[in-house]
């Protein structure tokens, strides 16, 4: 982006992806499970093929967006800023064309989410290539980043059965915003570098899945929530199979905090003053 209309161009061209996207993969996804429902039945598989096209297809089609659009620039950070933010509006309006007009909170929740996940397609659509040969380091061997994203959506999704019984929009949205926020700051605070992007995703998943799949039987055991425990084991596979696809979704917005950590790197590295010579 050397040019303002460049900059206008790309900002355009990912305002525009991200509307595309939101509109045909949102739609595709309602249509495929309505569809599952009304010619298999049952709740979960109908869930499962929701979720991998919401939850999966949806995001890798964004994170491809990015890639196409910005493959081969040189952003700025507040250009890469500039990209999350249009990225957002266009995935924002293009739901905003096929769903009820959301309450306070809900607009909440799906501002800062949706944000989140724009900051991943960023990460792994741009960042990863762009600034990897100078920002990358060699990963030391623990699993911070990964146990205390685990350990924060078993909280918060064995919290949650409990908070949506109240029945108040409010709270339960407030709950997901909270649970979305700590996934960011978690990953800002405990990326260390990457020793392999593809593999630290794949274990990001993985913790965030078994989070999911405890928080299923503590939320059985404290709310009665009736997953793991009482469904037929059909029902079950499709179950797990829809939460393994949350867990990549959930892993991606925690993955926001990385591309975050990465640019105020950056932007301490452009603040440190420069050493004077001695003498």
């Amino acid at each position: 982006m050397k040019t303002g209309e460049g900059v206008f161009f790309r900002a355009a061209t990912l305002f525009a992806g991200g509307f595309l996207v939101s509109v045909l993969v949102g739609n595709l996804a309602v249509d495929l499970r309505m569809y599952v429902l009304t010619r298999f039945g049952g709740v979960y598989s109908s869930l499962a093929a929701y979720y991998a096209v919401h939850y999966v297809l949806f995001q890798l089609t964004l994170i491809a967006v990015v890639y196409l659009v910005l493959h081969g620039s040189r952003l700025t950070r507040t250009q890469e800023a500039l990209a999350v933010v249009v990225l957002t509006a266009g995935k924002l309006l293009g739901r905003a064309g096929f769903e009820a007009a959301p309450t306070p909170a809900q607009l909440l929740f799906s501002l800062v989410i949706s944000t989140q996940l724009s900051m991943a397609s960023l990460l792994l659509g741009y960042s990863l290539h762009a600034h990897r040969p100078a920002s990358a380091e060699v990963r030391k061997s623990d699993w911070s980043l990964e146990t205390y994203a685990g350990m924060a959506v078993l909280f918060w999704f064995a919290l949650m059965p409990g908070v949506d019984a109240l029945g108040s929009d409010l709270y339960s949205n407030l709950l997901r915003t909270g649970m979305a926020i700590s996934l960011v700051g978690v990953a800002c605070r405990f990326f260390n570098g990457w020793e392999n992007p593809v593999r630290r995703v794949v274990l990001l998943t993985a913790f965030c899945l078994a989070g999911l799949v405890i928080a299923s039987l503590f939320a059985d055991i404290l709310w009665r929530a009736g997953t793991l425990t009482v469904l037929p084991p059909p029902e079950n596979m499709y179950y797990l199979a829809a939460q393994a696809s949350q867990g990549f979704f959930l892993a991606l917005a925690a993955s926001g905090g990385i591309w975050l950590n990465l640019l105020l790197q950056r932007v301490r590295q452009v603040a440190a003053p420069t050493a004077k010579p001695a003498g």
